[in-house]
């Protein structure tokens, strides 16, 4: 059966270049291997874009989340979803090379300390915010759990002062807390990706340049340079 891709969007991605930025490098080729759909809070749709009945909004990932897993439990039958964003570009040959249906969750281990920006801190996860493989068991236990899970951390978890509740914009982190009390019960699998840090199956434009993310996602799906030489790219602000 074939995987879907699930890219995690917003309506601004309609105008910013971002949308066709993907469909113009790597969002076509990865057609041949699976379903791709893009996943926003409104606006009009789109080819393979969903609109979910939910805000778009930083202090809205949390539900946002929630619906787009929700969403892809209830109306698709796909066995392995990626989760991903309108930030990532993806080498697809490399992706679809390598294995990912050997375990439940597939992305990049990170250590036990997140900052006191992040949800719990002290918890030990899984995850990889950019790129991350679900089984669809794994992806409709963090769309059950989601919200509530949220709610019932979210008073000892430690955010940064005078700002608005950063917390609330780590939906993949809360989510990752989900799988990781699963795994540690034995009900879930997990595997460490490094493909899935700064490439070589993805790589991620990080910073506060997100308006070259377009150019960025272009030279990298044309220029093999581009990529070998990603320190080059950390000129422009990643």
């Amino acid at each position: 059966m074939r995987p879907l891709i699930a890219i995690h969007s917003c309506d601004l991605d309609s105008w910013n270049g971002r949308y066709e930025a993907i469909l113009g490098t790597w969002g076509i080729p990865a057609m041949e291997y699976a379903d791709v759909l893009f996943f926003k809070g409104r606006g009009p749709a789109r080819s393979s874009e969903i609109v979910l009945d939910c805000f778009d909004g930083n202090g809205d990932l949390i539900e946002k989340e929630q619906a787009m897993f929700r969403w892809i439990i209830n109306n698709t039958d796909n066995e392995r979803i990626l989760k991903t964003e309108t930030d990532v570009w993806f080498n697809v040959k490399k992706l679809f090379a390598a294995p990912h249906e050997d375990a439940d969750v597939i992305g990049r281990l990170v250590g036990h300390k997140f900052g006191e920006t992040y949800a719990d801190s002290s918890f030990y996860c899984f995850i990889q915010g950019h790129a991350m493989w679900y089984s669809r068991k794994a992806m409709k236990l963090v769309a059950d759990n989601l919200e509530d899970f949220y709610a019932a951390k979210r008073p000892n978890s430690h955010w940064r002062q005078n700002t608005l509740d950063p917390s609330r914009r780590a939906a993949d982190l809360w989510g990752s807390q989900i799988l990781t009390n699963a795994w540690l019960r034995g009900e879930i699998t997990m595997r460490d990706e490094l493909g899935f840090a700064d490439g070589p199956l993805s790589y991620h434009f990080q910073g506060d340049s997100k308006h070259l993310t377009p150019e960025w996602m272009r030279a990298m799906d044309t220029d093999e340079a581009a990529r070998r030489d990603w320190e080059g790219w950390k000129r422009y602000g990643i």
